[in-house]
């Protein structure tokens, strides 16, 4: 069985990536690919065991209706957050690499193509659990217990305790400051963690880090969506989210 963790990008997926890699080894079910991008192979999905855990953010035609993967095993796992904060962390993630910021006229797009049409596409399949960001940060415990109930995963309370202390933003922290990278290195494979993927974890941090301009592109695509999630937020336009993926700096991975 594929087990697909395809949430919004700085939303949670790689904690939940994480989470579901734990849940399969821990039960003896199968391995991490320890690889980004993680590789499809049709194998994946052709049984119930073994277990394989893939990471995604864009829609892939071979996980869509029509393209060739089996629903009786695979299980999407996606996270969803407010969209400003997502797009927050992800300016402080590139910006903090020393990668160029994204201008504010490109933001709106970057949201759309990037966050609302992955969204509308992947929260549409079949075999999907989502969660919000903000609920799954504060019980990761919990969320664990949530996956492994999703992939009929046998875990008891100890092994579920125990992912959720280790996968917690202060032990994520530690591990990429304790790790050595190498010069060339961009991340690492066994937890997809980069030099600077962990930040503060704050909901409302858009406040603080988009400018006045960058925020009002969001919610002038997002306001509908945001409002529709429970998010306080000024109603925009319904945003498009059937047409083509867009281009996006390859950071955001």
């Amino acid at each position: 069985m594929l087990i697909v963790c395809c949430g919004m990008p700085r939303a949670g997926s790689t904690l939940q990536y994480q989470i579901a890699c734990e849940l399969v080894e821990r039960a003896g079910l199968g391995v991490r690919p320890g690889a980004w991008p993680t590789p499809l192979e049709p194998g994946m999905w052709a049984d119930a065991r073994p277990l394989h855990v893939a990471k995604v953010h864009d829609p892939d035609p071979r996980l869509a209706s029509g393209g060739g993967f089996d629903p009786r095993f695979t299980r999407f796992i996606y996270a969803f957050r407010d969209v400003r904060d997502a797009i927050a962390s992800h300016l402080q993630k590139i910006t903090g690499a020393g990668e160029p910021d994204i201008p504010a006229d490109r933001i709106g797009e970057v949201v759309r193509s990037r966050m609302l049409e992955p969204w509308a596409h992947f929260t549409l399949l079949p075999g999907v659990l989502v969660s919000r960001y903000e609920t799954m940060i504060g019980d990761i415990a919990g969320e664990a217990r949530r996956i492994a109930m999703h992939c009929e995963i046998e875990a008891d309370e100890a092994m579920i305790e125990s992912i959720g202390a280790k996968l917690d933003l202060g032990a994520q922290r530690r591990y990429i400051e304790s790790r050595t990278w190498e010069a060339d290195e961009a991340w690492d494979d066994r937890t997809l963690l980069h030099r600077n993927h962990v930040r503060d974890g704050r909901v409302g941090k858009f406040r603080d880090v988009l400018s006045p301009a960058q925020l009002g592109a969001v919610e002038r695509v997002a306001g509908v969506w945001l409002r529709e999630r429970g998010y306080d937020a000024p109603a925009g336009a319904a945003p498009n989210v059937g047409g083509a993926q867009s281009a996006w700096v390859n950071s955001a991975r």
